[in-house]
């Protein structure tokens, strides 16, 4: 949490300064909103607080990594979606990630992965643990083995990360993950006279697969549903910056088999900036954080628990409706591995003939 506290304070400082240095200016843009990583609009992963008006789309294809602890997981996402403008304030999203992959680089620090090390049962690797050696009130996870060796002593927690809990059986494996379906609502924006843009966006994601034993196999979700919604802020400083902040609530379903994992709630935060605020090349940044709330099965992790990610990058117009942006990501909290990330994303913008005015 101290970290997230360092973060919002950068924010802060970061928006309390350009406030300084500019006017604050309203929100009207000739530049189309374009559908970000989660299908409706926004930067990547950050939402903003304007709307595609009614009759306009956009579509988009994207493909981004993380990395995670523990287990130095890589997390490498192909997937395309879009969004429409229903009304001149609502429009629907819809995302679906085409294919997940999941690297797992230190199987030792997971419950799973030390599975496939062979520290459990008759000591062969893939061995299933014995009762005593379950997570209590688990029928499937083993408690991890402090020292990590066969020999090593039973810790009473579990080793794994709360959106990918199945993933250390496997060196790797991939499939399809989630299908997204979101709406926004934009309730204030500048162009109107308001002080902020304003909006709010309500989501469900439908996991493609639920078997336990096709994820240990392919460990690209938590197999149930997911549901929240975001609150979303956003501020047009002059002509220099636009300046975007989500907070909301994300509420994990347990898995289909209450007994393997219990899985906490998260917290998703954001804060994002374009600069200039309108042009067709512009520096792009984010700073995103999942915040695991509630009870959950115990658990170790080789770096703080709730990761935070920054990233910084370009986004640049071309062709009057296509949009293509790119961005190097660093964790500021998880460490070990390859924690080097990145997005990238091809968006294309509809506009039908009577918005075009734009030169």
């Amino acid at each position: 949490m101290r970290i997230l506290c360092k973060l919002f304070f950068i924010n802060g400082l970061l928006s309390a300064t350009l406030a300084t240095v500019c006017p604050a200016g309203d929100n009207s843009s000739n530049r189309p909103a374009v559908a970000g990583v989660y299908g409706n609009t926004g930067l990547w992963k950050v939402f903003t607080a304007q709307t595609l008006p009614a009759g306009q789309a956009s579509l988009s294809i994207w493909y981004d990594r993380i990395n995670r602890n523990p287990g130095h997981l890589i997390v490498s996402t192909l997937g395309f979606g879009g969004c429409v403008g229903i009304t001149d304030r609502l429009e629907v999203g819809v995302d679906l990630e085409a294919n997940r992959h999941v690297l797992v680089g230190r199987a030792e620090e997971l419950s799973f992965g030390q599975q496939a090390l062979g520290f459990f049962g008759n000591k062969t690797r893939g061995s299933l643990p014995l009762p005593a050696e379950l997570i209590p009130g688990s029928s499937r996870v083993p408690q991890l083995r402090f020292p990590p060796t066969a020999a090593g002593t039973l810790s009473g927690v579990a080793g794994y990360y709360n959106l990918l809990p199945f993933a250390g059986l496997v060196g790797s494996g991939g499939a399809v993950g989630l299908l997204s379906i979101g709406g926004k609502y934009r309730i204030l924006s500048e162009s109107d006279g308001d002080p902020a843009g304003l909006a709010v966006h309500a989501y469900f994601d439908v996991p493609i697969h639920k078997s336990i034993d096709f994820l240990l196999r392919h460990p690209v979700g938590t197999a149930d549903l997911q549901f929240g919604f975001d609150g979303i802020v956003s501020k047009a400083l002059g002509d220099i910056a636009e300046l975007h902040w989500n907070a909301g609530y994300r509420h994990i379903n347990q898995p289909a088999h209450i007994s393997v994992f219990r899985l906490a709630e998260v917290l998703p935060l954001g804060f994002g900036f374009t600069i200039p605020r309108d042009a067709r090349i512009q520096f792009m940044g984010e700073s995103t954080a999942e915040v695991f709330v509630g009870s959950h099965t115990p658990d170790f992790t080789s770096g703080a628990e709730d990761p935070v990610d920054v990233t910084l990058g370009l986004r640049a117009r071309f062709a009057r409706s296509f949009t293509f942006s790119a961005g190097y990501r660093r964790p500021l909290n998880q460490f070990g591995g390859d924690k080097n990330g990145f997005v990238l994303s091809l968006a294309y913008s509809y506009v039908p003939s009577r918005f075009n005015s734009a030169p």
